[in-house]
């Protein structure tokens, strides 16, 4: 999911280096430079989605180079990862996974993220440019951070799995990216504000994936998990309609009030929401332990032991 998730990151840094080179192709072969843009980024991905179409196996068994015993380690693995093996799928678990405060947790924090990465990613380049660097070469100073944010989102949930813990490799991050957004407001110096700027995309690019790791790690039922991760993905979207009315043509070259309402809503959703979710998950496992004595009992207790 990490791989999945820095590769928007990644996209949007050469999408940044692309467009200064394509800025140069205007006039070559009687097209516009954004007409090459379409092209250049277009034709790529269609014919890339024709391959997936007829390549991508739908499962390990129907890997044609993995060999008969490789697949059934595979498909063994997998059986031995789903813990919903036997369990009811319909409408009943959706519904009650609906009455479950957690989904809407999960909703609040992929919002307060969703805002801030909207805006970055779609604005970068103009909040480089009215920092005082020129149009084309905004372009290009848009990569580094984006590239930094790529880095973090893989290390950030590399770490979160190898400790097995999620609430804080949400908050902490989300509390960086908005103290960023509150310096890059406060000072006035460049290049201070332009290092700001990495801090931002590192924060936010570093707790995006984990809050839906989190959600999936706590949500056993196959049923569940996929409408869960779907609603909150959806909901999440939600902070894309938000971020289109911020930095406004009349709040340039400063976007005062954007970069303290992004500062805003990682503070009061998602870093405060995912820190009293993980207080809310380990109560829950506390009760377990005190009802059952015994950690080795915990997984087969419906509701389960929760990952915080």
């Amino acid at each position: 999911m990490a791989f999945f998730f820095s590769a928007s990151a990644l996209a949007n840094a050469f999408g940044g280096v692309l467009a200064y080179g394509i800025h140069h192709m205007d006039g070559i072969g009687g097209l516009e430079a954004w007409r090459w843009l379409f092209l250049l980024e277009g034709i790529p991905t269609v014919l890339l989605g024709v391959v997936v179409f007829y390549f991508l196996p739908d499962s390990p068994s129907a890997v044609a180079w993995l060999s008969d015993t490789e697949k059934e380690y595979t498909n063994a693995h997998l059986k031995e990862d789903d813990a919903s093996v036997g369990a009811a799928h319909g409408w009943p678990q959706v519904k009650e996974l609906a009455l479950h405060y957690r989904i809407y947790f999960h909703c609040l924090i992929q919002i307060g993220m969703t805002i801030p990465n909207y805006t970055i990613a779609f604005l970068l380049p103009t909040v480089v440019k009215d920092m005082g660097f020129s149009t084309l070469f905004s372009q290009l100073l848009s990569a580094p951070p984006n590239v930094l944010g790529m880095l973090v989102c893989l290390a950030v949930a590399y770490n979160s799995d190898r400790v097995q813990e999620r609430g804080l490799h949400v908050a902490l991050p989300a509390i960086a990216a908005a103290l960023g957004f509150i310096l890059i407001a406060a000072v006035h110096h460049q290049a201070t504000q332009y290092a700001m700027l990495f801090i931002i995309t590192a924060g936010i690019n570093g707790c995006n994936v984990v809050n839906l790791s989190w959600l999936a790690n706590n949500v056993p039922n196959k049923t569940q998990r996929a409408v869960a991760t779907a609603t909150v993905i959806a909901m999440g979207n939600i902070g894309g309609i938000i971020a289109g009315q911020m930095y406004r043509h009349n709040e340039a070259p400063r976007y005062l009030g954007s970069h303290l309402a992004n500062a805003s809503v990682l503070l009061c959703l998602t870093f405060s929401l995912s820190l009293s979710l993980k207080f809310l998950l380990r109560r829950h496992n506390r009760a377990l332990y005190t009802e059952k004595g015994s950690k080795g009992d915990l997984p087969s207790l419906n509701p389960p032991h929760y990952m915080t």
